[in-house]
């Protein structure tokens, strides 16, 4: 799903015939029960703002005092894939769907920073 949010529901999760949801679109989900839902269906769900992260990376970096860094850049979006398993592993040992577990970590990471 890309382009609008919230297209992933009650109703169009029933009719998926996929095992993975990694769309570009901010808020797939329309409430937070359909990752929930998802599951329920073997379908694993990645939030945008994981997958999508390389873009708000590369733009916190053109602020930088000292301009872009593509090597930083790299650098930082090369992390991502083990974010990805930090949050399929979270999900796993706290029993929670990895869009939950996403929250989490995300949230845990703007605390630790500001």
């Amino acid at each position: 799903p890309c382009a609008i949010g919230g297209v992933l529901n009650q109703d169009s999760i029933e009719k998926l015939q996929c095992r993975l949801v990694a769309g570009a679109a901010n808020n797939q989900l329309k409430t937070e029960e359909d990752g929930k839902r998802l599951s329920e269906r073997g379908i694993l769900y990645l939030p945008d703002f994981v997958i999508n992260a390389g873009g708000v990376i590369l733009c916190a970096d053109e602020v930088s005092e000292d301009g872009v860094s593509l090597e930083r850049v790299e650098n930082v979006v090369n992390q991502i894939p083990n974010t990805i398993t930090e949050i399929l592993d979270t999900a796993e040992n706290q029993g929670i769907v990895p869009s939950k577990a996403a929250l989490i970590i995300a949230k845990n990471r703007i605390e630790q920073t500001f």
